[in-house]
C-alpha cells in the first residue's frame, strides 16, 4: 500500500520538489497511522 502510493507519486508529471513534498506527506501518514495503532 505505502510502496504503491510512492510509486504512483514518482510517476506523476510534476517537479522533483512536488514529488518530495507528496512523498513526505505520505510517509507522515504512515508514521501517524503506525503510532495511533501502537497506542
Amino acid at each position: 500500500m505505502f510502496l504503491d502510493e510512492l510509486s504512483r507519486i514518482l510517476r506523476l508529471k510534476v517537479s522533483a520538489d512536488q514529488k518530495i513534498e507528496l512523498a513526505q506527506r505520505e510517509t507522515e501518514k504512515i508514521i501517524n497511522y503506525s503510532y495511533i495503532n501502537y497506542l
